[in-house]
């Protein structure tokens, strides 16, 4: 007997009849599916050697072209993803190779970002297609698809990355600090904001060319070590550095070599540890004074010692590295070098912690609205926008004002992806150059505030901030603060 369907004919008997029955019932639910996935003339439940015989206990799907049963379920139900973020996660990390690890989970979710794309858009024969070409041309596709899950899915992505980062900068950020999330993140803002308010305006960055070589820098490091510390114990601890070989100025050098977050970024000064857990420092030289700039800031965080407070990451790190960067200009300047040299040293900071500052401005602004449950979408992220690129997007066309939005929207997914660290990290040059600012005032004004830094400097992983800024005299009134980036705006 033949039950007909509008997919293929079921070739049955009594004994088969409810099943034949059941089969047509799953057929015309998803017919243009099992038109393109079942390759045959009859489907039979009694004939053997048809091209599509299913025995008893076996399903429809066992007998598709090219899908597995299990991916088959999958994108027959009504919503294919479950979890579209994770998916989109995944995605994002593969196709900026970040964070990629190849395992059956992830294998899961490429095909789950595949067939959601063909089954929204209703394409079988595409999804077809694509799990029988070749390597190649499975790649071609899977950047289209990449394209459709970045638009269609940004912002779940970027809502769960924030949620995310909550818990992560409870422990490591306001805990600390003794702050709960929302008068902390209220903190943060305010902070941003005076540091937006006192770099408003910046020239644009030039680079130091005035030349150095690599003794020089090193015997420049050590008369300024001299002449900050008269006890002689800074200048030992580098020597120490030097001689014990934690000093590390090529990324070509065989310890480097070792050290993967050297080998990941070569251009970047670093305080960082070997395989044994030994700290190191390394400064890739270029030969001009920019040098010892980084290895003054590097050689700061080598003497911080280890604490209990802050075992792993600390928010404030920054503060002593930066105030000695201004120590540096200031005895460079007296012992002559060219002034002009020394200014864009420290333009380069105020310009890198002006782009810490409006970055973390923008992710503590959106971390706002996830914790009043509002999830972040395009007027959100427009409301994050300062005030200059708020007036350039009005300008745009409607349609530019959306591809706008939403690729600062796929920027910022990337980059919380590839470091999720980055809100405290902006946090800790924007934190450090705030009270390091207030520090270099006081000295300036006659206060000696460089043994209080020394201090903090070793010390600060084994203080609570109310401890280290008390102890090195850095809590200032707040309008005081105002007062001082006012007189020095009008300087």
């Amino acid at each position: 007997m033949i039950l007909e369907t509008c997919v293929l004919p079921i070739e049955y008997d009594e004994k088969t009849k409810e099943k034949a029955k059941r089969i047509k019932k799953v057929l015309e639910k998803n017919p243009d599916f099992f038109r393109v996935f079942l390759k045959g003339d009859k489907i039979s439940l009694i004939d053997e050697n048809s091209t599509i015989y299913i025995e008893k206990g076996q399903s429809i799907l066992k007998y598709l072209d090219g899908i597995s049963p299990k991916y088959a379920t999958g994108f027959l139900k009504d919503k294919y993803v479950d979890n579209p973020e994770e998916v989109l996660f995944y995605w994002t990390s593969r196709f900026y190779e970040i964070g990629i690890y190849k395992n059956k989970e992830n294998k899961l979710r490429k095909l789950c970002g595949i067939c959601d794309y063909f089954h929204t858009n209703e394409d079988y024969e595409g999804l077809y297609n694509y799990l029988h070409a070749s390597e190649e041309e499975q790649q071609e596709i899977e950047e289209d698809v990449f394209i459709w899950l970045e638009k269609t899915y940004r912002y779940h992505l970027i809502n769960y990355l924030l949620t995310e980062q909550l818990p992560f900068l409870q422990n490591n950020l306001f805990s600390p600090f003794e702050r709960d999330i929302e008068p902390g993140i209220l903190d943060i803002l305010e902070l941003s904001q005076n540091v937006l308010d006192s770099l408003v305006s910046l020239d644009e960055l030039e680079e130091i060319t005035y030349p150095m070589s690599r003794q020089e820098t090193i015997m420049l490091f050590r008369e300024f070590l001299i002449d900050i510390d008269p006890t002689l114990e800074l200048l030992y601890k580098g020597i120490y550095m030097e001689l014990n070989g934690d000093l590390i100025t090529s990324a070509r050098s065989k310890k480097a070599q070792s050290i993967k977050i050297i080998q990941e970024t070569p251009d970047s000064p670093m305080k960082t540890e070997t395989n044994q857990k030994k700290p190191v420092v390394f400064v890739p030289m270029k030969n001009t004074l920019e040098d010892v700039f980084s290895l003054t800031h590097e050689f700061f965080h080598y003497i911080e010692e280890e604490g209990e407070v802050f075992p792993k990451y600390n928010p404030q790190c920054e503060i002593a590295t930066i105030f000695f960067e201004g120590i540096l200009s200031d005895y460079l300047i007296k012992r002559g070098y060219p002034k002009e040299e020394v200014e864009k040293a420290n333009r380069d900071r105020k310009i890198s912690t002006l782009a810490y500052a409006q970055e973390l401005n923008e992710y503590v602004l959106l971390l706002y609205s996830i914790i009043n449950n509002v999830a972040v979408r395009p007027a959100i992220e427009f409301d994050s926008l300062s005030e200059e690129e708020k007036e350039e997007v009005e300008e745009m066309t409607p349609f530019m004002q959306e591809q706008y939005i939403d690729s600062i929207c796929d920027e910022q997914n990337i980059d919380l992806i590839d470091n999720y660290y980055k809100i405290i990290e902006a946090f800790c040059y924007v934190y450090g150059y705030y009270h390091s600012d207030i520090a270099l005032r006081k000295q300036r004004e006659g206060e000696d505030m460089i043994p209080k830094m020394i201090d903090l400097a070793k010390n600060v992983n084994a203080r609570l901030p109310k401890d280290a800024l008390r102890m090195a005299g850095l809590i200032p009134k707040e309008q005081e603060y105002r007062k001082m980036i006012t007189n020095d705006s009008k300087n």
